[in-house]
């Protein structure tokens, strides 16, 4: 895209950092990085190159660096030149794409334009040509290029730019993909999918709440298990009202259930992408103990030869709802969650992954505490079998002991 060097400024210790710098192809890394540090080099950096320069970065910078150009992706951005929300970062691809497409075609016209015009200049010279038929030639020629320009912006174009572009997470984001179909929206049926698939895994009595209920400690403290829904909430910024995954409250409860070593199953389309801030992800690293590694994403229309909506769980391969269907609501994009330890074997072979092979899930025990995180909403497995079996792998693991099914 225009880049001809690469450099990746991070926090991770060597190891770490050389690992991502390998893996995500940049030319150089300097790992180690406070704040102060990340200022230092990018002003070495700029000092030693005589090129423009772009940082990007997300948290920890109340200044200007030294680069000609500071992006911060983030929902705020107080002293950056450009600012990336979060959950439009992957307009990315698609905008790059467009942009190659616009370039290419205005060359195109130039080219065409100057060849015409090449042509009628040859051909006056020569005779062969007078000025109404160099002017009837030259409105062609306009035509032609201003009909070369609108195939930029038709919807055939856009929606296969935005396929190869990397799949998007939205239902705002298609072209003519849904048209004439029906789409499922949220029949509240998962506290009686969970509720099911709990009461499949020993004598439990099942008390279902409301997070403000919850929040608000009007439920028991003395369970044996608690499972939250998030579903496909998140804090997007555009409804009408705030749908925040972790509260400040539900953060506060959490802590107290924890230190009760209460086991708690998390589950949810964004419950690490919703937590955007420093702080809020420091607290999913020290309490949840996962960090967000991307998001998963299936086209909203199924394409040829794409993957058909599937993960796999504990070994067994399950049918969930990835695509926009008129059944159920779909988890179009989810995300893709790893232990906060680097050292965890769930890194490498994890518990779920989703059909990229990319993990889904992380468990982590500790000092009597026990949590499961579900990057997807439990409640998009289509088949009730399937979710007895993960409901009854997840309790059997929080609670450590066997569950005879019932």
């Amino acid at each position: 895209i225009g880049f001809d060097q690469c450099i990746l400024l991070t926090e991770d210790g060597k190891e770490e950092s050389e690992a991502a710098a390998t893996e995500l192809e940049f030319d150089e890394v300097f790992g180690q990085c406070d704040t102060e540090r990340k200022l230092r080099l990018i002003n070495d950096l700029k000092s030693s190159k005589d090129t423009q320069m772009m940082y990007v970065y997300a948290n920890g910078f109340d200044a200007h660096s030294a680069a000609d150009l500071d992006v911060r992706i983030n929902r705020k951005g107080k002293f950056a030149d450009v600012l990336v929300i979060p959950e439009y970062i992957a307009n990315l691809p698609l905008a790059l794409q467009l942009c190659s497409r616009v370039r290419e075609v205005a060359a195109e016209n130039a080219i065409f334009a100057f060849v015409v015009k090449a042509i009628l200049i040859f051909l006056s010279l020569t005779g062969y040509c007078n000025i109404w038929f160099a002017i009837f030639i030259d409105m062609v020629a306009a035509l032609a290029t201003i009909l070369n320009s609108i195939r930029v912006t038709s919807p055939s174009v856009i929606s296969i730019l935005k396929y190869k572009a990397g799949k998007y997470n939205g239902l705002g984001y298609t072209a003519t993909d849904l048209e004439g179909r029906y789409t499922a929206g949220n029949d509240f049926n998962y506290a009686y999918t969970h509720a099911e698939a709990i009461s499949r895994c020993g004598a439990f009595n099942i008390i279902s709440t409301s997070d403000d209920a919850f929040e608000d400690e009007q439920t028991p403290q003395d369970v044996a298990l608690t499972d939250i829904i998030f579903g496909n909430e998140k804090d997007d910024g555009h409804s009408l009202m705030p749908y925040k995954t972790f509260t400040t409250g539900m953060r506060q409860k959490i802590e107290q259930y924890m230190a009760r070593k209460c086991p708690l199953m998390l589950s949810g389309s964004y419950i690490a992408s919703d937590m955007q801030e420093e702080d809020e992800r420091t607290w999913l690293r020290d309490n949840i103990r996962i960090e967000l590694a991307g998001c998963d994403r299936d086209s909203l229309a199924l394409f040829p030869n794409e993957k058909a909506d599937s993960l796999t769980a504990f070994g067994r391969l399950l049918p969930v709802y990835r695509h926009v269907n008129e059944e159920h609501y779909a988890a179009v994009a989810a995300d893709i969650i790893e232990p906060a330890d680097t050292l965890s074997p769930q890194r490498n072979a994890p518990l779920v992954a989703y059909a990229s092979g990319k993990p889904a899930a992380a468990l982590h025990k500790e000092n009597g505490n026990a949590v499961f995180a579900l990057g997807f909403p439990f409640e998009c497995i289509k088949h009730r079998d399937d979710r007895l079996f993960v409901m009854k792998k997840i309790t059997e693991m929080l609670l450590g002991k066997d569950i005879p099914t019932q």
